[in-house]
C-alpha cells in the first residue's frame, strides 16, 4: 500500500474545497470493518473547526470532487470519515 499512499493523499487534498491547509496532513487507515471500505481518512472531521463547516459537509464535498480512476473505485461518507474503495488490482494489502 505504501506505493499508492502519496497518490491517494494528493487526490484527497485536491478534492478538499479550497485545498488542504499547509499545517494538516492526510492520515489513511485500514478500517476494522471491511464494509467501511479499503481505506479511510478522518480529514473532514479534523478540518471542521478550521473551515468552520460541519464534517459531513466537508466529507460530502470531498466525495463529490473526488476523481474516480483506475485505482480508486468509490469515495463515500461514513459518519466521521471519508471511505475509499480501491479497484481489486490495487487492493493487495491485508487487514
Amino acid at each position: 500500500m505504501k506505493n499508492i499512499e502519496p497518490y491517494l493523499r494528493a487526490e484527497i487534498a485536491a478534492a478538499i474545497p479550497g485545498g488542504l491547509p499547509h499545517d494538516y496532513d492526510i492520515e489513511l487507515e485500514i478500517p476494522r470493518d471491511a464494509a467501511h471500505g479499503d481505506l479511510s481518512t478522518n480529514i473532514a472531521l479534523r478540518l471542521a473547526k478550521h473551515l468552520k463547516t460541519a464534517p459531513t459537509k466537508i466529507a460530502d464535498s470531498i466525495c463529490k470532487n473526488f476523481k474516480i480512476d483506475l485505482i480508486i473505485s468509490t469515495a463515500s461518507i461514513l459518519p466521521d470519515r471519508v471511505s475509499l474503495i480501491l479497484h481489486t488490482v490495487e487492493n493487495t494489502f491485508t487487514r
